[in-house]
C-alpha cells in the first residue's frame, strides 16, 4: 500500500533552508519577511472569517423578521410606523445578533431604523411616505439587496475556509485523546503519627472496696491505665481494606450484601453474582479477606468463615475469566451460570470437597495469624490510643485478693453475689476462678475502656476483689489483732446507753455552786 505524503504538503515554512533568492538580498532578511508576510495574511484572514461569521446570521435574522412582517401586515400597517413598532415587539423578542458590541441596537431596532430611512428617502423623492404600497416596495427592494449581501458572503466565507485549511497553523492543534477512567477512594483521614508510649499507673479509673475475712485493713484499690502508641493490628487491617477497596459506594452496599449470605447457598450465590457482575473483581475478592481479618479480630468465628466461603467461590469465577479472558457482562453471566451449574450437578461431590479443603486451610491461616498478631499486641502493648484497665495496689504493705461469693450458701446477700459474678464474661468468670490478679489483668488487657469500667462496677458492688494486708511475723500480727479487738469495744461501749442513778426519795441534794474552797 502506498503511503500517502499530501497531509505534509500543508506545512507553511517560514525558515526553509532550500529557498533561493537574489544575491543582493540577504537571505535571512528575506526569510523573516516572509514570515512576517505570512503572520500578517493569517491574521487577515481570520479576522475577515470572524466578521463574516458575524453577519451572515445577522442579516439572515433581518431578512426572515422583514419576511414575516410583509406577510402578515398590509400596506396600511406598513404605512404606519407605529404599528410596525408594535407588531415587532410583539411577535419578535429584543434579542442582539451574536458578537456584537453591547451599545449595539437590536434586530428591532435595526428594522425600525430602515423604515425610517425610506420614509426620508420617499420625502426626499417627493413622494408619499405613508403610502403603504411604496413603503413595501422600498422594503422588498432592500431585502433582495441584502440577499445578494449573503450570497456574496457566503461564497466568500467557503473561500476563506478553505484557503485556512490549506496550511496547518497553531490554531488547529488540539488534543485528540484526553480521556481515562480512574477510581477514586473514598476520602479517608491518615491516622496521627504514633506518639511515644507513656504509661500512668498513678492514674485510678476504677476502685474495689475489700471485704475479706482474713482482711485486717481498707485501703482503696486503684487501676492503672496505660496509653500505647503503636497501630493495632485490627486497625491496620481496617485501612489496607480501604486502599484495597476501590469500587463505589453500589458495588460496597452489594458486597457487604454478598458477604452475608451462606457459602452453602450455591443457588443464591449464583443469582447474587449473575445480577452483580460488577463485584466480581480482584480488588473485592481481597476486600472480602480483610473483611474477615476483620471479624477474627471480633472473634466472630462464624462470620469469619462466611466471608472466607465466598470470598473462594468469587476467586473460582475471578479464575475462569482470567483464563477465556472474559470482560462483557452477558458472557460473566454465562460462566457463573455455568460454573455453579457444574458445583451442584453430577461432580458436585469432587468440587465441593477440594472446596471444603480450601476453606479449611483459609479459614486455619488466618486464625493462626490473628492469634499471632494479637500475641503481639499483648507483648507489645500496642493499642492506639486506647486505655486499658490494670488491677494493682499502690501500698506495697497491702495486695489485692479475689473473693468469689459461696455459690451454695443461702444467704441473700451472697446470692445476690453470686448473680453479679454469673453477669460478668465468661473469660472474666474464668480468670476470678483462678484465683490470680495476673489472669484477671491479661483479661482486661485490651479490652474497650468502657467494658472495662463496667466490670469494675460490678466488682465493686459484688466486692469480688479485696485488699488484704502483708503482715512479716507474729507479733506484729498479735499487735494488730489487740488493736482490733480494742477497736471493737470502744466501739460497743460507745453504743450501750448511759443511765443516771437517781437519789433515794428523803434525800436532800446539796447544791455545791456557792461552795468555796
Amino acid at each position: 500500500m502506498p503511503i500517502d505524503y499530501s497531509k505534509w504538503d500543508k506545512i507553511e515554512l517560514s525558515d526553509d533552508s532550500d529557498v533561493e533568492v537574489h544575491p543582493n538580498v540577504d537571505k535571512r532578511s528575506f526569510i523573516r519577511w516572509r514570515q512576517q508576510d505570512i503572520h500578517q495574511k493569517r491574521d487577515e484572514r481570520n479576522r475577515e472569517i470572524a466578521l463574516l461569521e458575524t453577519q451572515v446570521p445577522m442579516y439572515e435574522e433581518l431578512n426572515r423578521r422583514v419576511g414575516i412582517l410583509l406577510a402578515k401586515c398590509d400596506d396600511s400597517v406598513l404605512a404606519n410606523y407605529q404599528q410596525v413598532c408594535d407588531f415587532l415587539s410583539k411577535t419578535f423578542d429584543s434579542s442582539k445578533p451574536p458578537g456584537v458590541e453591547e451599545d449595539a441596537p437590536t434586530y428591532n431596532e435595526m428594522i425600525e431604523d430602515l423604515f425610517t430611512d425610506i420614509k426620508g428617502k420617499l420625502e426626499t423623492a417627493s413622494l408619499d411616505p405613508n403610502d403603504g404600497k411604496l413603503v413595501r416596495e422600498q422594503v422588498a427592494n432592500h431585502t433582495k439587496k441584502i440577499e445578494d449581501v449573503l450570497s456574496t458572503q457566503r461564497d466568500k466565507l467557503q473561500t476563506l475556509y478553505k484557503e485556512r485549511e490549506l496550511h496547518i497553523s497553531s490554531e488547529d492543534m488540539h488534543t485528540g485523546w484526553d480521556r481515562s477512567f480512574l477510581n477514586k477512594d473514598s476520602d479517608v483521614k491518615k491516622p496521627e503519627q504514633p506518639k511515644a508510649q507513656t504509661v500512668s499507673e498513678g492514674s485510678t479509673t476504677g476502685s474495689a472496696s475489700a471485704a475479706s475475712s482474713t482482711s485486717t485493713t481498707t485501703k482503696a484499690t486503684t487501676t492503672s491505665t496505660s496509653t500505647s502508641s503503636s497501630t493495632p493490628v485490627t486497625k491496620s487491617v481496617s485501612q489496607k481494606h480501604n486502599e484495597l477497596s476501590s469500587c463505589t459506594e453500589s458495588d460496597e452496599e452489594a458486597l457487604a450484601k454478598y458477604s452475608e449470605i451462606p457459602y452453602e447457598n450455591l443457588v443464591q450465590i449464583r443469582d447474587f453474582l449473575k445480577t452483580h457482575t460488577n463485584i466480581i473483581t480482584q480488588a473485592n475478592k481481597d476486600s472480602l479477606l480483610m473483611s474477615a481479618f476483620d471479624s477474627e479480630f471480633d472473634d466472630d468465628h462464624a462470620k469469619t468463615k462466611r466471608i472466607v466461603g465466598v470470598s473462594i467461590l468469587l476467586q473460582y469465577v475471578l479464575d475462569v475469566l482470567n483464563f477465556k479472558k472474559i470482560e462483557q457482562k452477558p458472557q460473566i453471566q454465562q460462566v457463573v451460570q455455568q460454573l455453579f451449574d457444574k458445583m451442584m450437578g453430577s461432580g458436585q461431590q469432587q468440587v465441593m470437597s477440594s472446596f471444603q479443603q480450601e476453606l479449611a486451610s483459609t479459614f486455619d491461616h488466618i486464625q493462626t495469624r490473628c492469634k499471632v498478631l494479637r500475641q503481639e499486641q499483648l507483648e507489645s502493648g500496642e493499642l492506639e490510643g486506647t486505655e486499658e484497665i490494670q488491677l494493682k495496689s499502690l501500698d506495697d504493705d497491702t495486695t489485692l485478693v479475689v473473693n468469689l461469693p459461696d455459690a451454695e450458701s443461702s444467704d441473700p446477700t451472697e446470692q445476690k453475689r453470686v448473680e453479679l459474678f454469673k453477669s460478668l464474661p465468661e473469660r472474666m468468670q474464668q480468670a476470678l476462678q483462678t484465683g490470680t490478679l495476673d489472669e484477671v489483668n491479661n483479661v482486661f488487657h485490651g479490652m474497650p475502656i468502657e467494658e472495662a469500667e463496667h466490670i469494675l462496677e460490678i466488682f465493686d458492688e459484688a466486692d469480688i476483689i479485696g485488699v488484704r494486708a502483708l503482715v512479716e511475723n507474729e507479733s506484729d500480727w498479735e499487735q494488730l489483732k489487740g488493736e482490733y479487738e480494742q477497736n471493737l469495744a470502744v466501739e460497743d461501749h460507745q453504743h450501750q446507753p448511759v443511765l443516771e442513778e437517781l437519789p433515794e426519795e428523803g434525800t436532800s441534794i446539796i447544791p455545791t455552786s456557792d461552795i468555796v474552797d
